[in-house]
């Protein structure tokens, strides 16, 4: 494969997968709707302890960046137990944001290995 043709996959690949994983990173933050994650935790699974949860319950909403998703915490005075965290992490967009980094390095690898080229044949 020539040098040409090599840094044009590489700049294809970087192109391409820097898009999916944007878009990979702005859905994993979804668990219901785009809204902040405060307000996706309300209608959110509740802890299997505790509770009980009504509209006294404080619940604050975060996300994580790796793995993608939100985290819930709930805590309701007066119970037994302190705040505790729900996890909801979204599998599926995690794995093809580390897949389209994959991609982004290999991208960057064939316009290194392209640039050696040109360098090799300019001797």
């Amino acid at each position: 494969m020539s040098a040409s043709t090599q840094r044009f996959a590489g700049w294809v690949c970087v192109i391409v997968f820097a898009l999916i994983a944007l878009l990979m990173f702005s859905v994993g933050w979804i668990r219901s709707g785009w809204v902040v994650p405060d307000l996706q935790c309300i209608d959110g699974p509740k802890p299997e302890q505790g509770g009980p949860f009504y509209e006294s319950t404080r619940i604050e909403g975060r996300r994580t960046y790796f793995p993608l998703g939100v985290d819930c915490s709930y805590d309701v005075e007066g119970d037994a137990f302190g705040p505790q965290t729900v996890h909801n992490y979204n599998a599926a967009p995690t794995v093809v944001l580390v897949l389209s980094v994959l991609g982004i390095v290999a991208g960057m690898l064939l316009i290194t290995r392209a640039r050696l080229l040109d360098r090799v044949r300019g001797l």
